[in-house]
């Protein structure tokens, strides 16, 4: 993995998403680009006549404070420097998602906060921005939780479809140093439905060429709840989806469980698809 996208507000930099970029990539020295936007319809920022000149942070009415952007690049570099890391960064105004998904095409991966907005400051994750981004970009995506220790064990989600086992291949092939940890292959069906005993020989041969601990659980229900149940309250786990993540975007239009999946989830989800 070489290029990794870090998106960020560039009125609101995030270091907690840098730190995590960083440790992920820290075996694979890959270079960060990080594309610090602000939407063409945000309003200027006007800093108070009490502001001192030399505050990087300025005020933007009573209730907002935000970052002036040149120096919210300043920062992301400084930030990376900090930690080793290679980086560039632009400041972008405009339209952010079609910029972000035509910046994907050039890409390895892109990182971020799935509750980054440039709408509603109140949004909650996943914002519009990130739904839009994991329909459309043409790279993976990996969602960053607000805490991170580290990663002991991958769950891969498999629903027996092309796009699972390419969100599988690719964190495999971009994320190799997570190897060594352990790898659970969640097969989530819907009742009656079942995934043929050859597919599971192949994908797990396929798998343990690759991790050295693998294991298949597979659980019979409605994807997204039985993800839920899985998941909620565990910590340094890694979420891999494909197209059985994009299944779970098209319930995103409603309050549902998908929704509680990515807000209330606190793990880092790397989603991919075909």
């Amino acid at each position: 993995m070489k290029r990794i996208l870090v998106i960020e507000h560039a009125h609101h930099p995030n270091t907690a998403i840098i730190d995590f970029a960083c440790r992920l990539a820290d075996a694979r020295k890959a270079r960060f680009c990080g594309i610090l936007m602000e939407s063409m319809f945000a309003g200027p920022v006007q800093p108070e006549p009490a502001a001192a000149p030399s505050d990087p942070w300025v005020a933007a009415g009573t209730a907002d404070v935000r970052m002036d952007p040149e120096r919210a690049v300043q920062f992301f570099l400084e930030e990376c420097e900090r930690h080793g890391q290679e980086a560039e960064a632009e400041f972008y105004q405009g339209a952010p998602i079609p910029h972000v998904i035509r910046e994907s095409s050039f890409a390895d991966l892109i990182l971020l906060d799935p509750a980054t907005s440039f709408g509603d400051p109140d949004e909650q994750a996943p914002s519009h921005f990130t739904r839009s981004l994991l329909r459309e970009a043409h790279c993976p995506v990996l969602l960053a939780p607000t805490q991170f220790e580290g990663v002991n064990e991958t769950v891969f989600c498999y629903d027996g479809s092309a796009s699972s086992i390419m969100a599988a291949r690719l964190y495999t092939y971009l994320l190799p140093n997570l190897a060594r940890e352990k790898a659970t292959v969640l097969e989530v069906g819907k009742p009656g439905r079942a995934t043929g005993k050859t597919e599971h020989r192949s994908l797990l041969k396929w798998m343990h060429c690759h991790y050295s601990d693998v294991t298949f659980e597979s659980l019979e229900g409605t994807p997204d709840e039985e993800l839920f149940r899985r998941l909620q309250m565990k910590r340094n786990k890694m979420v891999v989806m494909g197209a059985f993540g994009r299944s779970l975007l098209s319930t995103w239009a409603r309050p549902s469980t998908a929704e509680k999946l990515i807000h209330n989830v606190d793990l880092p989800f790397f989603i991919a698809h075909v």
